[in-house]
């Protein structure tokens, strides 16, 4: 299925941002994005489509993972499990597993001819405060961005009992889980109604 680039006469260029059709067909993610997701691309300062795509199944993984496992997603903890690394001059941001805690295999080894294949997503004024501050200010770039975040290690972590309990729990877990069959069970039995 070849999906392209809608163009719709009368938007303003803040009003819609682009995604990768397999947001939908491989990982199934929904929109509007969950307030987790938006942090990370704010935080991180980069539009969807910035991302590798691997690292967006990484992210569903964790989502998910916590999600089975009844945990609060934290951003921080996200982060904590990676190191960020931009492409230059191409503005593409990757995070790669940290030795001591590569919690997921990457979805695939390589995607193919996926920059032909995606959606503009446009944002009616109903659907405003989804990706909208009140001051207007957008909750994510929706565009790309020159100056994104890298790190070799994410500062600081919180340390409530609750946080504590996070880590005690997904620290132990095998390292390289593998991403592609977790989005696949869970998105089985989701469908399934298990």
């Amino acid at each position: 299925m070849q999906l392209t680039t809608c163009v719709m006469v009368g938007r303003a260029e803040s009003d819609f941002f682009s995604i990768y059709s397999f947001f939908f067909t491989d990982l199934h993610i929904h929109f509007p994005l969950d307030d987790f997701t938006m942090g990370v691309l704010c935080v991180l300062n980069v539009a969807p489509t910035q991302l590798y795509l691997n690292l967006w199944a990484t992210l569903q993984a964790f989502c998910l993972i916590c999600d089975m496992l009844r945990l609060s997603l934290i951003l921080q903890f996200f982060l904590h499990y990676f190191s960020a690394h931009s492409a230059f001059p191409t503005g593409w941001l990757s995070l790669v597993g940290t030795s001591r805690s590569c919690l997921f295999s990457p979805f695939t080894s390589s995607y193919k001819n996926f920059k032909s294949q995606f959606f503009k997503v446009y944002i009616e004024p109903p659907g405003r405060s989804l990706f909208f501050y009140k001051n207007n200010n957008t909750r994510f770039p929706f565009y790309w961005t020159q100056n994104s975040v890298c790190y070799s290690s994410w500062p600081g972590l919180p340390m409530m009992s609750k946080d504590q309990d996070m880590v005690r729990i997904l620290d132990p877990l095998p390292k390289k889980l593998p991403t592609q069959k977790i989005i696949v069970l869970y998105w089985s039995l989701h469908r399934w109604g298990s």
